[in-house]
């Protein structure tokens, strides 16, 4: 096989996995966590979007990791919007 035809193939790979759908849990802290289905855009903001959740006032976390909405999510993730407690 030709260096181009491997290149081609995995431009290919690439771009099949770009329109694959990936379900991941989306919630806040406290409240409700739902599965949220992502059809292209794979950002925790795409993630807040679907599930209509706004992040302000709420620290991000992904898999309980600090992130913020520009990480990209995986199959199966958990993005958790944590209320931010302040101190006096």
């Amino acid at each position: 096989m030709a260096k181009g035809d491997r290149e081609d193939i995995r431009q290919r790979a690439d771009a099949a996995e770009n329109f694959s759908t990936i379900t991941v849990r989306v919630g806040t802290l406290p409240g409700r966590i739902n599965d949220i289905v992502l059809n292209g855009g794979r950002t925790v903001r795409d993630a807040l979007i679907g599930a209509e959740i706004r992040g302000s006032g709420y620290e991000i976390r992904v898999n309980g990791v600090i992130a913020n909405e520009e990480v990209n999510l995986e199959e199966a993730d958990t993005v958790l919007l944590v209320r931010r407690i302040q101190g006096n």
